[in-house]
């Protein structure tokens, strides 16, 4: 009997082992078939999608093109004084939400005899339109390609660049030449209008391609206008950024882009670090063309599903089937033999195992029943810990993202500027958690002004990492040529009372710092006071508050002081992190021992020197206490 029986399960092993052969084969190939589906499909798909955005694209391009080409016909025809002309732009930018600005550049003497250059230009500032003329001696308007190209080669749009001088954004240029009367047809000048490719990039930005798809722009000669990754627009070309990262597949894709090809193909995305499939067309008006990449998981997601939900099923199946061969084909079913096969696959973690049936009411019944109770608290036990050990893993890997971009929009390139040899910075933030509420920044108002801010926004963790990011953009937008310290504070802190319902704040020291003169303005939002440390050793104290952290109250108004910076003087900024920072005991660091940390020390004045000695002597004091507060240092030396 039990020769049988053995026998019986080696010949069912066998035939479940062919059949399961046919399935997984079945599988397979049925994968194949709907890949192929699948993807074409998703290539009309794409098809579809990138000509709803290129129809978008159009709208916003078309009617802006036809506003220099019928200004350029009413200048051949007709004159205009200066204001008519000024007022005429006015009423243009103000009235065509889609463009950012509009020229009317004209050639030497062309517009007044007495007159040698002459480019009115209006622009959009905040929510009014600001006229100025281009031609200054800064800006030579008739060296730019969107004043040359189009006296060659008549009315298109030109490449995007960064309008110095101008409107001083990110831009691309639809230029329109302009003549005298008929019997005469010379050149006067150029019409344009101007359109921020800020704007463009939001709009293309904003179209969802499945969950983690994104799409890009390349100008007629290959130059990213639009792209998630702002580091590349207009800086890099699909050639340069090929070439850089060594993507040989990318730089044929680029090249059938600026050729006007179509086309669907597999593409590894650096930004996506994954396999994905990249459509690309072209937009017949200009040239540009617009690439669409979708991670290959995604396109494949309910097949991969699918297929998975069908080997589960089956491989439960053969699973039940062979069961079932066992009971009937075996005479040896005694309970004791049932509960030891049972316990055996619950001890190796299968816990949703066929418990057998005992029908038994002695003790091996009970025990069959107490088996049977173990393994649903069990299958409950595991099926909770891996919700909550998933839901942890979420959590952690979100906070890390945010960690990593929060990291990344600081300034992290030290030395910052290094063809200069007049300035020297350097700094650090330690986030007390995953993503923290300290920020620090600078920048070059121009060739000689030096921007700077430090700050700490009140309460930590995700609130206060998102009101750093959004005051760093409020201090990068705010700051303009120009204005005074004080007045910067006073737009941040208007911007950030704006809907503030939890009341959040932050403190602020901001800094123009004159690199010819060493003329330092500064404005400090109730924020910790700097030091100033003179090449002799003596330490100052920058004293002064000049107002209430920005953020609380609208419409305040703030003060602002000045001070000489000497040569080899270094300027050391901190937040509270530093000065409460607290030892085992709850012991605060102090900004008395941060003073003499300053007179005892010497730091050869180098930045980093300083940066790290304020470190080490922060971590030497809390001796492996667990950081309380972001702890961020910003130390600049004028050379």
């Amino acid at each position: 009997m039990i020769i049988r029986k053995k026998l019986a399960v080696k010949m069912s092993l066998y035939i479940l082992a062919g059949v399961f052969s046919v399935f997984i084969f079945i599988i397979i190939y049925n994968y194949q078939v709907s890949r192929k589906l699948i993807l074409k499909e998703t290539e009309s798909n794409a098809l579809n999608l990138s000509q709803s955005i290129l129809h978008q694209v159009e709208n916003m391009l078309l009617p802006a093109q036809k506003i220099p080409e019928n200004l350029a016909h009413i200048l051949e025809n007709i004159p205009f004084t200066r204001p008519e002309l000024e007022n005429f732009l006015r009423i243009i930018v103000l009235n065509n939400e889609d463009i950012f600005g509009s020229c009317i550049a004209y050639e030497s003497f062309a517009f007044d005899p007495e007159m040698e250059n002459y480019a009115p230009y209006g622009y959009f500032s905040g929510d009014s339109v600001i006229m100025t003329n281009l031609a200054t001696a800064a800006y030579n308007y008739r060296n730019w390609p969107w004043y040359l190209n189009p006296q060659k080669e008549g009315p298109g749009w030109g490449e995007p660049y960064f309008d110095e001088g101008g409107g001083n954004i990110i831009m691309a240029t639809y230029s329109v030449p302009f003549f005298g009367p008929t019997q005469e047809k010379t050149f006067k000048g150029v019409v344009t209008v101007d359109i921020s490719l800020e704007k463009l990039r939001k709009m293309i930005g904003s179209i969802k391609i499945y969950n983690t798809g994104y799409s890009f722009l390349l100008s007629k000669e290959g130059v990213f206008m639009s792209h998630p990754d702002s580091l590349v627009v207009v800086k890099e070309s699909v050639f340069t950024f090929s070439k850089k990262h060594n993507l040989k597949d990318f730089e044929k894709i680029g090249r059938d882009m600026v050729d006007g090809k179509t086309g669907f193909m597999q593409y590894y995305s650096l930004l996506l670090k994954e396999d994905c499939y990249l459509f690309h067309t072209s937009l017949n008006s200009n040239g540009w063309s617009l690439a669409m990449v979708i991670p290959e998981r995604e396109i494949l997601a309910d097949l991969y599903s699918l297929n998975r939900k069908i080997l589960i099923i089956g491989i439960l199946g053969f699973i039940a089937i062979f069961i079932i061969i066992i009971l009937i084909s075996g005479s040896i079913t005694r309970p004791l033999e049932k509960l030891a096969w049972a316990a055996h696959h619950i001890g190796d973690g299968n816990f949703d195992i066929q418990m057998p049936e005992i029908n038994s009411k002695d003790e091996i019944g009970e025990l069959a029943g107490s088996f049977s109770h173990m393994q649903t608290q069990l299958r409950q036990y595991i099926r909770n810990l891996k919700d909550e050990t998933s839901a942890r893993q979420k959590i952690e890997s979100e906070l890390k993202i945010a960690h990593d971009i929060q990291q990344g929009i600081i300034p992290k390139i030290f030395p910052p500027f290094p063809h200069r040899n007049d300035i020297d910075i350097h700094a650090a933030l330690i986030p007390a958690r995953e993503v923290g509420g300290d920020l620090y920044d600078y920048f070059l108002l121009e060739e000689d002004l030096l921007a700077f801010v430090i700050g700490d926004v009140s309460g930590k963790g995700v609130p206060a990492s998102l009101l750093m990011a959004i005051t760093r953009t409020l201090f990068r937008s705010r700051t303009q040529k120009g204005m005074k310290v004080n007045e910067i504070i006073e737009a941040i802190n208007a911007d950030l009372c704006i809907e503030n319902e939890n009341s959040m704040f932050v403190t602020l020291f901001l800094g123009v710092l004159n690199l010819k003169t060493g003329l330092l303005e500064y404005c400090n939002a109730g924020h910790n006071y700097p030091f100033i440390i003179h090449k002799n050793g003596n330490t100052v104290c920058l004293e002064q508050t000049h107002g209430t952290p920005a953020g609380l109250f609208e419409n305040l108004k703030y003060g602002s002081d000045s001070v000489i910076v000497n040569k080899n003087d270094c300027i050391v900024l901190y937040t509270d992190g530093v000065t409460e920072a607290m030892d085992k005991a709850n012991n605060l660091f102090g900004e008395e021992r941060l003073n003499e940390l300053f007179e005892t020390k010497d730091h050869n004045y180098e930045v980093s020197k300083i940066t790290n000695a304020i470190l080490d002597e922060v971590a030497k004091f809390t001796n492996g206490a667990e950081q309380s507060d972001d702890i961020t240092i910003l130390v600049m030396s004028y050379k």
